[in-house]
């Protein structure tokens, strides 16, 4: 199942050239993975305040207000709008994912406690800092969302779970490739090695007949992920 932050996801392969951040300061890797690192904070923040904040939380839950009304307007009526965490998203809303979701998120950062409200960073700071080269600072970027889909990987056995397809992965995992062919490909490789070991664990969770699966197809398709993981590291290796 397609959890709903993926709709984040639209466009992380677009190949134009993003738009210039919004402070011209933030022009070095250092300083877009230094306010990426503010954004993850801000999310945690902006939760915690939240779970005070019922009026928003009874405004924002329900589907029809949220198709009615901006999240930042929510925001902008709240008794909470003038603290740094709610002024901080009003302002900034290209970095911020404020959702609902019952099945939860690959993205999210943080969730309400008790409540379905979660708080994740959009794809844009991966952009800006991406289209300034390949960096150390780049790469702690991109493999924050790699970690994030990882971990949110269904296994063939699930069914309904909320996780995600491994064919959503992929192509992120494929950009990532394409991106970190220089200085950062062993720490990509280190990764894709981690993220095979991970997959391969999952055959002590194949139950026969799960989600309409036996045990023969499940195993297959962890063989696929696997060999599109170690299929880089093999690459590699070649003379």
């Amino acid at each position: 199942m397609l959890a709903a932050g993926l709709l984040a996801l639209a466009g992380c392969g677009d190949k134009d050239a993003p738009a210039a951040p919004d402070n011209a300061r933030l022009l070095t890797p250092a300083a877009v993975l230094a306010a990426f690192r503010n954004d993850l904070s801000i999310c945690t923040a902006i939760v915690k305040t939240m779970k005070a904040d019922a009026g928003f939380l009874k405004a924002f839950i329900p589907l029809e207000t949220r198709q009615a009304k901006s999240r930042e307007a929510l925001l902008r009526e709240s008794p909470f709008a003038k603290t740094p965490e709610y002024q901080h998203v009003i302002d900034h809303p290209q970095y911020f994912f404020v959702g609902v979701s019952h099945h939860g998120d690959p993205f999210a950062e943080a969730w309400v406690e008790d409540e379905a409200v979660f708080c994740g960073p959009t794809l844009q700071r991966l952009k800006y800092i991406e289209a300034l080269g390949e960096s150390a600072e780049a790469w702690s970027v991109r493999e924050y969302f790699l970690d994030k889909l990882l971990e949110s990987l269904s296994h063939p056995s699930d069914e309904g779970s909320g996780g995600i397809e491994f064919e959503t992965l992929e192509p992120f995992v494929r950009e990532a490739a394409d991106i970190y062919d220089g200085p950062m490909r062993p720490r990509f490789l280190a990764w894709a090695q981690k993220a095979a070991v991970t997959v391969d664990a999952g055959r002590s969770a194949i139950v026969a007949g799960a989600a309409g699966l036996g045990a023969e197809e499940q195993h297959r398709m962890l063989d696929e992920r696997i060999a599109v993981l170690r299929g880089f590291e093999q690459a590699a290796a070649k003379p």
